[in-house]
């Protein structure tokens, strides 16, 4: 929490400088000075959950995963947040922000703060209503974007549950239960060995999709 704290701070310094001749207004009242600090909550919000949303959608995949290999029980402590996360989607995460550091997607992340303070300035009060439709379709397209990345997971063990079935039927001396589970680990490895080298593309793509996304809220809102 403190280094967030402190790489706000700083990031507040590195933008000051751009708000001098952004034409900002001054509210000369408390209802205009009200006004204006809504208006620029609500943006922020706005641009937040835009990139809230498709990283959600990286602990979405993994927790899916973790259901349908046998991991739902098991999980790991959060360094964000100090919460219980599922192994999978621990993994996912990590292994995104590195491909997200590595390609630089940070600093195109403070660029399009940058860009959001140059064609929304503060005080504006500018704030286009049909953003609220725009932020719901990227929740469902953050979903789409979980199932994609956990389909390979799902539809394996749809097809070893369904063998499973059938050799229970063929075998009923089988014991499913202490076969399935086992059976079940295993594949999930191997899926994870099989997918693993195409992840740093797919991240690649849906960060990239992320800030098309973050760029056309601020053009939309800049309206």
């Amino acid at each position: 929490m403190q280094l967030r704290i402190g790489f706000i701070f700083f990031v507040s310094l590195v933008m000051f400088p751009m708000l001098v001749n952004t034409g900002v207004l001054i509210p000369e009242t408390f209802g205009e000075l009200l006004v204006s600090m809504v208006t620029e909550i609500v943006i922020g919000l706005t641009l937040g959950f835009s990139i809230t949303f498709t990283i959600n959608s990286i602990y979405l995949a993994g927790t899916l995963v973790d259901r349908n290999i046998g991991f739902a029980m098991v999980s790991v402590m959060s360094a964000t947040d100090e919460s219980q996360m599922p192994v999978t989607a621990n993994f996912y995460y990590i292994l995104s922000m590195m491909i997200f550091l590595i390609s630089d997607y940070h600093l195109r992340l403070i660029e399009g703060l940058a860009l959001s303070f140059k064609e929304v300035p503060i005080g504006t009060n500018n704030y286009n209503v049909l953003m609220a439709k725009r932020i719901t379709d990227i929740l469902g397209e953050s979903f789409v974007i979980a199932f994609k990345m956990a389909a390979p997971f799902l539809i394996t063990i749809i097809v070893a549950n369904i063998i499973l079935g059938l050799l229970s039927k063929a075998m009923p001396g089988l014991n499913v239960f202490m076969v399935g589970m086992p059976l079940k680990i295993l594949i999930g490895f191997i899926i994870f060995l099989i997918i693993t080298p195409y992840y740093m593309e797919f991240f690649n793509n849906l960060f990239h999709i992320m800030f098309q996304q973050f760029i056309d809220i601020i053009m939309n809102l800049a309206a």
